[in-house]
């Protein structure tokens, strides 16, 4: 009987900044049996990857079972792609780290993706969604609250260059507040830099605050 040939698959698959297409990636999966279930890191940022790539990957999920770091950072990944990173969560990959900086997924496929990480991720480490124009609804503070206090692993949390303000912002704000003192949270490094936190008087700051506002022009 002809021997069967034995496909060693890395543990890490890192191709970060290589100028990969979405065929690329269809290719590499496709050449990953659903056997090979000890992929722990898949490093894809900085390339030309949509949200086909994130498709590629979901369908391998069978094999992403023991993933444990996802970095698709500076794609072209849009709301598709993470209501498509969302899917993989939902076939139960526990990620402890995710980093989609850069990638306009926006406040509804955000949205999406917290629930999903709460539901699946909860001892996720390391989050990072910088670039993704976050913030244009101020629900998504809450949301990004809600999932603060499901979190009590989390240690880095990176925001930056969103579009949280207002409400939203306030709500985000209280959130790291309560991961710190109500349950205990590791919050080491936060950054909230580049959006639209000042609040300098009016009717926004009187809302998220509860004081009036000045009256000053």
């Amino acid at each position: 009987a002809r021997a069967r040939t034995v496909v060693s698959v890395p543990r890490r698959l890192e191709f970060r900044s290589w100028g990969l297409d979405d065929a690329y990636v269809r290719s590499l999966c496709k050449t990953i049996s659903a056997e090979c279930t000890e992929i722990e890191c898949v490093e894809l940022s900085d390339n030309r990857l949509t949200s086909k790539s994130v498709e590629a990957l979901v369908s391998l999920s069978t094999a992403l079972a023991s993933l444990k770091s996802l970095k698709l950072a500076c794609n072209q990944l849009g709301p598709a792609g993470g209501w498509l990173v969302a899917e993989l969560l939902e076939a139960k990959v526990a990620l402890r780290e995710l980093d989609l900086s850069g990638n306009l997924v926006g406040d509804r496929a955000c949205q999406e993706l917290f629930s999903a990480i709460s539901l699946f991720s909860r001892g996720i480490t390391d989050l990072r969604l910088a670039g993704n124009q976050i913030g244009q609804n101020d629900s998504i503070g809450e949301s990004i609250a809600i999932l603060l206090m499901d979190l009590k692993e989390l240690q880095t949390l990176d925001l930056h260059w969103n579009q949280l303000h207002g409400v939203g912002g306030s709500s985000v704000c209280q959130g790291i507040c309560t991961n710190n003192i109500d349950i205990g949270g590791q919050l080491k490094r936060v950054d909230l830099s580049w959006n639209k936190l000042g609040m300098r008087c009016g009717k926004q700051r009187q809302e998220a605050t509860g004081q009036q506002p000045c009256s000053c022009n």
